[in-house]
């Protein structure tokens, strides 16, 4: 299973020649080369959604906005249709409070942040595998805090993953590895398969910006099933994919 966390960038026509109505073209070209079977796509809006379910018929799509009547900026994982079967799909606040829409930590940012969960059952494979596709919040510690809602997601998210069958959590987790967030994923069981890549943020090739915050876990029961991670770094006439590099792997289910 292929398998890629791609950041699209919400801005539709405001980044230039690096705005969605541009990048589009090489977006639809790298998707049909590299042919993933899943890609866990974040800061959508309703324009790249209706844009990308007529590129790609191949897929299906399921996800939302992050406000409570699922508007707004969000999150959606595409699976192909003719491999896979979707058995669950599932939204959740990143919260205390999960079930409840909208709801927020206490130390977080203006924006509610959701995940994404679809687990897939591979029609070849006869197996299973549960996707949690998340965007965490980009809000540091203010003083006097001891946890920020980056650290509080990811842990919430951990705690949400049902153990009956793997698990891969991929998204952009606004974290640099440094950050203790990560330090969550030995306690929790999962892997890092990203540990390869130094940078996933670039900023439309911006070196004073590049940083990696985009990440792929996997559950330890994959370890050993997984490919190192590799970024798609394309750029053509000074249009990039988006202001992240999408990031994938291949997992033998």
């Amino acid at each position: 299973m292929k398998i890629v966390t791609f950041n699209v960038r919400c801005q539709w026509d405001k980044d230039g020649i690096n705005s969605f109505i541009h990048r589009i073209g090489l977006i639809y070209d790298k998707i049909g080369l590299e042919n993933p079977d899943v890609i866990a796509f974040q800061e959508m809006t309703a324009k790249h959604l209706d844009v990308l379910k007529k590129l790609l018929p191949e897929y299906e799509f399921f996800g939302s906005g992050r406000l409570a009547d699922f508007s707004s900026e969000g999150l959606y994982t595409a699976y192909k249709k003719d491999r896979y079967l979707s058995v669950k799909n599932r939204i959740f606040w990143i919260s205390d409070t999960p079930e409840v829409p909208e709801s927020k930590f206490a130390c977080q940012s203006i924006f509610p942040r959701i995940c994404i969960e679809t687990k897939l059952f591979d029609k070849n494979s006869k197996k299973c595998v549960n996707v949690y596709n998340v965007h965490l919040d980009h809000r540091g510690l203010e003083a006097g805090e001891k946890e920020d809602a980056r650290t509080k997601g990811l842990e919430c998210v951990f705690n949400q993953t049902t153990g009956d069958c793997p698990a891969v959590v991929l998204g952009d987790f606004n974290a640099k590895p440094e950050h203790y967030s990560l330090s969550l994923c030995n306690e929790y069981g999962f892997i890092d398969v990203t540990d390869n890549l130094t940078v996933t943020f670039h900023n439309y090739g911006n070196p004073e910006k590049f940083m990696k915050i985009d990440y792929i876990l996997v559950s330890k029961e994959l370890k050993d099933k997984v490919s190192p991670a590799y970024i798609w770094d394309e750029m053509k006439n000074g249009i990039y994919l988006s202001d992240h590099y999408p990031v994938a792997c291949e997992i033998d289910l």
